[in-house]
């Protein structure tokens, strides 16, 4: 980057830089992000856009496959993708949106493409991906103007737009007058043409426009072995679009290091640039831009082109002190720490002899035979798994080596970059011969980089000799040894004997064929095909070998791959035909004889096949089963047996083609399809429910009869069961829903009738406490609660799969809403009540209004609302049919949610539902004491019995009923809604209806009492009158006793006329003179003393007050009037007073000194007093009949409370 900076003049020149992606420095393997660490570097302290880096790195990341174990997806993103021009990238690789195939510079019009290494995995061959990269770029020139070699700048498109252009400026040309004609006549009638914009962006560009659009410069960067670069230049020069630049970017060789033409032939510019990180290179492009003229119709192309490419090369061991600016040592400084992190995660891991180096230029050490480091990874390998051999490919090791010593591990790195796991599993003798045998055959042994010598395999815990005498692509192995761990000792390698092996993760499941030779290809007895582990990389293993070693570990050649120029005497552990011993079968794949086979791995694909047949069906059902033969052998397969309702047809036409003459060759590994036709009329059983099952039965023997000799086969078979199935049972609800219709019915007139008794008694007493509103309220909601019937009475017999879904929520809605309506107005009208009667008690006016207590019922109504709507929207119940004991033809409907909000949202609706009915209980329980005129306590508390009883006998038998027994279901539910509902009207209502009744026949004996009521009345101001009278006679009496007795007269009556007699007094003595005729005649003394007739006459008008008293008392301890009736409060709660109230009575006095009226005086008061206190231990109340009672202050103990309509 520092050289970049000083050696291109930035005002004048415009840079891209292009970098290899780092995976094998020491720096980038030790360092805490690892290869992750390329992305801070190269995008996040230089700023590049763009890396690359070879098809192998699309393997590297461990979500994408099981070769390599390190997660390396921070380093995908699109500020710095990866360019790759070669690669079948799959959707399914992580890397498929961060990679793209051409890399389109705009500040150097250089569009840039990267033609990486073949033969690994997703690579695509490399002239052809380098022929669709300049097609696509030389079509984006085309359509930004630009000059294209053959001069093919139209297409049948362009051409045709070229022409619609034409014809448009021609029309556009016409006779002025004509135009104004026809702009007239379309005047006229209304319309106004429409005639394309020849300036239109569609059917032309301007200039300006084209000279803003880049005329591309195709550069080609190659990355590969010399020999194939040098045919991807024949063949891609000749390309009708041939690149303007290629560039080889592989280190190992010099291939035109100086820049020039290709040849004469053609415009290509060849140069090299090594990716070596010793050296920096830089390529100055130099390009003109002309204008030229096609020759097809005129159209003006700019035409770019390279006309010199300067080469600069610099040894980046020294930078030179002036390069070393402000810009250098920050880099440097950031460098530094990221570097310092890795030399922390970089410890000494052990000690080794000098270790030669892998590499040097075009030579490959270790292609050419047994090489120190394959030594040391492959021991490893075997030490850490325990397996009995050891193998890698020699391709991967690179490094210059290390002095004998102290082993970091950042040399393990630098020999091996890549991170991956070990491969373990069994193979064979035949198996590890026919792998080693190909490797002999095609590796060169030659120390020349190729694609052959990288498949040479570095081993472990085995010998193998060759001989390069014989000449390659023939079979040129001699001999194998495998290690006896046990006696320590090489062994010639046994056939049938079975080798636990382990390799890389790389060449187990992705280079070229290995993967077959330890995969697939693993098929004998014991073999166990090769399994990626994914616990530690190869490099850590290796560190932990070298750090349990005693001594430093020996380097030298150990013998594992001889090269014996001398023998020719080829190993051959494959066997023929003619050689197979008796008891045994050739298997030609394998090339070997195997011991007779039991045909174990021959089997069908099902051992039951069932199928069913719609009642009275009868024709013929197809079916299929699969015979596999996963035998290493071939097999021939007889029909032995078969049921006679069953024959197998050929797959076209459905005739029967197998009998039990018939004989089916089956290849090792192959299988075939057989079909076969079911004849239910055949079938041996009658009855509605006809059902058979049966074995097809067939013999394997190995296909070739004289290679099997002796060899015993053995029968497959598999069964076929065949139902008759009768018509379909719907389960539906038939004539029980009419039930649940009439029982809806029932309710819905019930409550009807009680609505109408409602409004037309609206302004009567009884209704008017019973609060008409919410008498309403319930009514409502018990008619919501019991509607509810009418979508459980619904099924798919009555409506469609919609009209179900309906019905199925608004169950729940008319459930819950029905009965939050209820139990809420019940609550309200208790709650209401309760206000009332408290305040009372507490001696305060208290005025409850309707929207005082509504705002329970409103709060619990939206969120009941709020619930269901949750319900509705997230999970709605739906219509669901289903299986009765997995019998197809037997099913069920019903309501169900398809995840749990519906289960979580009715839990909360009961529990909603359950708190309001609390709320209610919680009120009726405090209106105990209230009369039954105010409150239904005990009502309810009778009806919430019996609905518990209900509920507990009830969701037993829900549970309990049988989900195929809908009709069970659906009237246990029916009855329990109807039995809730009915119950809630009748205990409701029909107390009110009763007291109704009682009070219209009270009110009439009310009427009858008042008119005694008033005579009593009456006669009380009688009596005070004649108690004035009585005095005021006694006095005078008294005065005529006393003249007479000082009068010489004898004569009464005289003496009465001497002295004269108030008009009342006289009236008085009338009156008494009257009553005293009435009287019997014995009570003659009464008649001669007038005074103590008249105290007689008003001691029984006292005794009969008194009794009318009592009974009116009694009679209206309830008794209040509508409208604004007073109550009045017994304050001092005198019970048994000792002073006997005094009574005023139309503003007189009623006096006397006689102690027997004071004693009766004193009695009436008790009574009273003690009448007043059982009032008040009962209501707290006492009634009175509009006089006052005065307190010994003077005040009038009374306090009247008025209950109004409203409250």
């Amino acid at each position: 980057v520092a050289y970049a900076r000083h050696l291109i003049d930035t005002e004048q020149e415009h840079t891209t830089f292009i970098q290899k992606f780092d995976k094998k420095s020491p720096f980038v393997n030790t360092h805490e992000l690892q290869w992750v660490v390329n992305r801070l570097i190269l995008n996040g302290i230089f700023g590049f856009n763009v890396f690359i880096s070879n098809p192998s790195l699309l393997l590297q990341n461990s979500i994408d496959s099981d070769v390599s174990s390190r997660d390396i997806s921070d380093l995908q993103t699109h500020d710095m993708p990866l360019l790759l021009s070669n690669s079948q990238i799959p959707p399914s690789s992580s890397w498929s949106l961060y990679t793209k195939s051409i890399h389109f510079d705009e500040s150097t019009g250089l569009a840039i493409a990267n033609i990486a290494d073949e033969d690994v995995p997703l690579y695509e061959n490399q002239v052809d991906a380098a022929r669709g990269v300049l097609n696509v770029i030389a079509k984006i020139n085309r359509e930004n103007r630009c000059y294209v070699n053959n001069n093919d700048d139209t297409t049948s498109y362009s051409d045709y737009l070229q022409r619609f252009q034409t014809m448009i400026d021609q029309l556009s040309m016409n006779d002025t007058s004509s135009t104004t004609s026809q702009i007239n006549e379309t005047e006229n009638s209304g319309e106004i043409p429409t005639l394309p914009d020849p300036n239109s962006a569609l059917l032309s560009s301007t200039e300006d426009d084209d000279e803003q659009k880049p005329c591309w410069i195709s550069v080609l960067l190659y990355q590969d072995k010399q020999d194939k670069y040098a045919t991807f230049l024949q063949e891609i020069t000749k390309h009708i679009h041939p690149p303007d630049i290629i560039l080889n970017l592989e280190e190992s060789y010099d291939s035109y290091p100086i820049p020039q033409l290709y040849d004469n032939s053609t415009t290509t510019w060849v140069g090299t640039c090594p990716m070596d990180d010793d050296v920096y290179c830089q390529h100055s492009i130099t390009t003109t831009t002309t204008t030229t003229t096609t020759n097809n119709n005129g159209t003006k192309l700019r035409h770019r082109k390279v006309t010199d490419i300067q080469f600069i090369e610099h040894d980046l061991e020294e930078l030179p002190d002036e390069y070393k600016d402000p810009i250098w040592y920050d880099h440097v400084t950031q460098l530094r720490v990221l570097a310092n992190d890795a030399e922390r995660n970089n410890p000494t891991i052990g000690f080794t002899l000098r270790m030669p180096a892998v590499r040097d230029g075009e030579i490959r050490y270790c292609q050419a035979g047994e090489c120190a480091i394959g030594n040391l990874f492959t021991d490893a390998l075997r030490w850490y798994t325990d397996a009995d051999i050891a193998f890698v490919a020699s391709g991967g090791f690179k490094g210059n080596g290390w002095d004998a010593g102290v082993v970091k591990l950042d040399y393990l790195y630098s020999a091996l970059q890549f991170p991956n796991t070990e491969c373990v599993g069994k193979m064979t003798g035949i198996s590890l011969f026919r792998m080693l045998e190909f490797v002999t055959r095609i590796v060169p042994f030659d120390a020349i980089d190729s694609d052959e010598g990288d498949q040479l395999l570095q081993v472990s815990g085995m010998k193998i000799t060759y001989n390069t005498r014989i000449p390659i692509g023939t079979s040129r192995l001699i001999g194998v040894e495998v290690l006896n761990k046990e006696t320590g000792q090489y062994e010639a390698i046994e056939r049938l004997k079975l080798y636990s092996f382990v390799t890389d993760s790389y060449l187990c499941g992705a280079y070229l064929r290995y993967p077959e030779f330890t995969g697939s290809a693993l098929v004998l007895p014991g073999e166990v095909p090769g399994v990626i582990g994914d616990d530690e990389i190869i490099q850590n293993m290796v560190a932990n070998f070298l750090g349990q070693l005693d001594e430093p570990y020996d380097t030298s050649t150990q013998g594992r791959l001889r090269n014996n120029t001398n023998a020719f005497e080829v190993l051959d552990l494959l066997q023929s035909k003619e050689e197979c011993p008796q008891n045994t079968v050739w298997n030609a794949e394998q090339v070997t004889c195997l011991p007779c086979p039991t045909f174990e791995n021959v089997a069908f694909s099902d051992e039951l096949l069932e199928y069913q047949s719609e009642n009275n069906a009868m024709e013929r059902q197809l079916g299929r089963i699969v015979l596999v033969n996963r035998e290493i052998f071939d097999v021939s397969v007889l029909l032995k047996s078969k049921p006679r309702w069953l024959g197998f047809t050929n797959v076209t036409n459905n005739e029967e083609v197998l009998d039990s003459s018939s004989t089916i060759e089956l290849a090792a590994g192959e299988s075939i399809a057989m079909q076969f036709a079911l004849n239910p009329s055949n079938l041996l059983a009658s009855g509605t429910d006809r059902s058979a099952i049966a074995s097809v039965n067939f013999g394997v023997l190995g296909g070739d009869a004289d290679a099997n000799v002796g060899c015993v086969g053995r029968d497959v078979t598999f069964e076929v069961a065949l139902r008759v199935m009768p018509a379909d049972e719907l389960n539906n609800l038939g004539w029980i829903r009419y039930v649940g219709f009439g029982l809806f019915g029932l309710v819905m007139v019930t409550a009807m009738a009680f609505a109408l008794w409602v409004f037309r008694n609206r302004q009567t007493r009884v209704v008017k406490i019973l609060q008409p509103v919410f008498l309403m309220c319930i009514l409502m909601g018990v008619l919501l609660l019991s509607s509810a019937i009418i979508p459980l009475s619904i099924d798919d017999g009555a409506t469609s799969q919609w009209g179900c879904d309906l019905a199925c929520m608004s169950i729940p809605w008319l459930l819950s809403t029905g009965f939050i309506v209820s139990f809420c107005a019940l609550f309200c009208k208790l709650w209401r009540i309760n206000r009332l009667f408290n305040g009372a008690q507490k001696f305060r006016r208290v005025v409850v209004k309707m929207q005082n207590v509504v705002a329970p019922f409103v709060a619990i109504f939206v969120l009941n609302v709020a619930l269901l709507l949750t319900w509705t929207i997230v999970d709605p119940w739906k219509w669901e049919r289903r299986e009765i004991d997995n019998q197809k033809w037997n099913t069920y409907g019903s309501c169900r949610g398809s995840g749990n909000v519906s289960i979580v949202m009715a839990s909360a609706l009961g529990g909603l539902n359950f708190l309001s009915l609390l709320l209610s209980c919680h009120q009726a329980y405090i209106a105990r004491n209230i009369s039954g005129e105010f409150s239904e306590s005990t009502y309810i508390g009778i009806a919430v019995y019996g609905w518990m009883q209900i509920m507990l006998v009830g969701a037993p038998i829900l549970l309990l009923i049988d989900e195929g027994n809908p009709t069970a279901t659906y009237f246990i539910q029916v009855a329990l809604v109807f039995i809730v509902s009915m119950s809630m009207l009748l205990l409701i209502f029909v107390p009110g209806f009763i007291n109704k009744k009682k009070i219209a026949a009270s009110q009439r004996d009310m009427s009858e009492k008042t008119h005694f009521e008033r005579s009593v009345r009456q006669q009380s101001k009688e009596l005070s009158k004649m108690a004035v009278i009585e005095s005021m006679a006694r006095r005078t009496s008294f005065q005529h006793i006393n003249n007479i007795e000082t009068s010489s007269s004898p004569d009464v009556s005289q003496t009465f006329q001497a002295q004269p007699v108030p008009e009342v007094v006289v009236e008085s003595l009338q009156r008494i003179e009257e009553s005293s005729c009435d009287s019997d005649d014995d009570s003659s003394e009464s008649s001669l003393n007038p005074l103590e007739a008249a105290r007689a006459r008003k001691r029984e008008i006292e005794d009969k007050i008194q009794h009318n008293m009592h009974q009116s008392v009694n009679h209206n301890i309830l008794g209040m009037a509508d409208g604004d009736s007073r109550i009045m409060i017994d304050h001092d709660g005198a019970g048994d007073g000792d002073e006997a109230p005094r009574h005023h009575s139309n503003g007189m006095m009623m006096e006397t000194n006689d102690m027997e009226q004071q004693q009766e005086g004193s009695s009436r008061s008790r009574r009273l007093n003690l009448l007043n206190k059982r009032l008040g231990k009962s209501f707290g109340i006492g009634i009175g009949d509009g006089s006052s009672t005065s307190n010994d202050e003077g005040g009038t103990d009374k306090t009247d409370f008025t209950m109004n309509d409203s409250a």
